[in-house]
């Protein structure tokens, strides 16, 4: 199955890359630094943090709707198996958790097929096409996109699986998007607490989608210029990485018990049940 899935991997995320650098990305100078380049994958303006204006987070909305189509479209693959061959999987497997574990490990492996392919791609497009100078933090930088969002794209298409289970996978795709999309309209509302640093500074970390936006991190503050972020709200990478990974590791919990208890012989949430 993974063979059959890997190829349109590739294709999506090279598909998705070319059209990152070609939309996004277009230097003034004809010269664009790594790290600005893949600051700008992450809601940057050249190598000005993103704001809260609802102008730039729709920006960023846009920018990350690669990474949405991907999680549709991974996000219905152990789904899928459940729907179109259950009988014929639970009849020889008494184990299925470590059935279900398996089909997680591939949706894991396709998400990082995916995220790596499509953000050197573009990077590769880009160097075609401009000066592209790569500077030491803009190569860490890169390895920390990738990282972040390889968890974000495997951590939704996780909740996609376990709520078509109950709402079928048209449903789940709407749920989980729109909620990320609220996530991201969410971070506007940080000027409500601008005249309490810990209030503000609370507000950010607990929003998961702050953690993706790469030059929120201290780490790529060398890289950026921009002042509408305050520097008490700035992000620990280490912080980001146990909040995502405390995600996923939620998600594929909640979906192990599901797989264990659930009845999918009898039940089929995309055709209302049997």
């Amino acid at each position: 199955m993974i063979r059959k899935k890997i190829p349109k991997a590739f294709v999506v995320a090279l598909l998705s890359g070319a059209l990152m650098s070609f939309i996004f990305i277009h230097p003034y100078q004809n010269k664009i630094l790594l790290s600005d380049l893949i600051l700008q994958f992450s809601g940057a303006r050249g190598n000005l943090q993103l704001g809260i204006s609802l102008n730039e987070l729709l920006l960023y909305s846009v920018k990350i709707m690669p990474c949405l189509v991907f999680e549709m479209y991974i996000g219905t693959y152990i789904y899928g198996d459940f729907c179109t061959a259950s009988i014929y999987i639970f009849s020889r497997t008494t184990n299925r958790l470590r059935w279900y574990f398996k089909e997680c490990f591939i949706v894991l492996i396709l998400a990082a097929i995916f995220q790596s392919v499509m953000v050197v791609f573009a990077v590769i497009i880009t160097g075609l096409r401009y000066h592209l100078i790569v500077d030491k933090i803009g190569v860490l930088l890169v390895i920390i996109h990738i990282a972040i969002y390889w968890l974000w794209i495997f951590s939704m298409a996780l909740l996609i699986n376990l709520i078509s289970l109950i709402v079928g996978s048209e449903f789940a795709f709407i749920i989980v998007a729109g909620g990320q999309c609220m996530l991201i309209t969410l971070l506007s509302a940080l000027r409500l607490f601008e005249k309490s640093i810990s209030s503000y500074s609370l507000a950010v970390r607990i929003n998961p989608i702050s953690h993706l936006i790469v030059g929120w991190h201290s780490i790529a503050m060398d890289a950026v210029i921009g002042t509408n972020y305050p520097l008490h709200t700035q992000l620990s990478l280490s912080f980001t990485f146990v909040y995502l990974f405390v995600i996923a590791l939620f998600i594929l919990l909640i979906g192990s018990i599901m797989v264990y208890k659930y009845d999918f012989l009898v039940t089929d949430a995309e055709f209302g049940g049997a």
